[in-house]
């Protein structure tokens, strides 16, 4: 019998500190936070470069899991973020 998998879904509350960067802070699962700042930068070719920070704060048993879940869902979002933009009229640069 093998580890037992399971994906989480939760929601992040979103707020935007800057003209060029926003904080999120979410409850992922009881005793679990995550709080991330990203920020967008525009290089000198004219596009724009996002970093992101994400802090997991989880009991020990389940940060490892925790931690994996946050990667999945990062990638997620950067993998379907040129198709958002682009349906609201932003072309990648």
């Amino acid at each position: 019998m093998g580890p037992v998998r399971y994906r989480i879904r939760f929601r992040a509350r979103m707020l935007r500190t800057s003209p060029t960067s926003l904080e999120s802070q979410a409850r992922a699962l009881l005793g679990c936070r995550l709080r991330g700042i990203t920020r967008g930068v525009t290089s000198e070719d004219g596009s724009t470069v996002l970093t992101e920070n994400v802090v997991a704060t989880a009991p020990l048993p389940i940060v490892d899991h925790l931690a994996r879940q946050v990667r999945t869902a990062l990638a997620q979002t950067y993998q379907q973020l040129p198709a958002a933009l682009a349906s609201r009229g932003v072309t990648p640069g």
